[in-house]
């Protein structure tokens, strides 16, 4: 019981303020009162809404991913606006642990945006010592 763990699960228990709050878990506190039981839950992924997030609810970390093949858009200002769905970026997370660290790693597979490719920087010339 006192190793870390890490929850996967279809749909988000915390809020994240927006219109897609509406489906998030419907009965949280049982779902939280049974992590709380574990003293090292180190991280709550979910990936329903289609939105990169990340919270600390209740003492926990959560992460939501964006969705394998389209994502949405989000307005704070006015949670009950619409919700716009985007063509990518599709996104998955890859998590990597050790006993001291829990990191997640995300990648937008489907992005629609190129690579940036930096100018070669001229190669430095040494200075002749006189």
């Amino acid at each position: 019981m006192d190793r870390p763990v890490i929850v996967i699960l279809h749909h988000n228990a915390n809020a994240l303020h927006i219109g897609s709050d509406d489906i998030r878990m419907l009965e949280p506190d049982a779902f939280i009162a049974t992590l709380k039981t574990h003293p090292d839950v180190r991280q709550v992924i979910a990936g329903h809404v289609h939105l990169t997030s990340t919270a600390t609810w209740r003492g926990l970390p959560f992460t939501t991913l964006a969705g394998g093949h389209y994502s949405v858009s989000f307005n704070v200002d006015q949670p009950s606006a619409p919700i716009r769905r985007l063509r990518g970026p599709g996104q998955m997370a890859v998590v990597v642990g050790t006993e001291e660290r829990t990191t997640v790693l995300f990648d937008d597979f489907i992005d629609g945006n190129g690579e940036i490719v930096l100018a070669q920087q001229a190669p430095e010339v040494e200075a002749e010592v006189a």
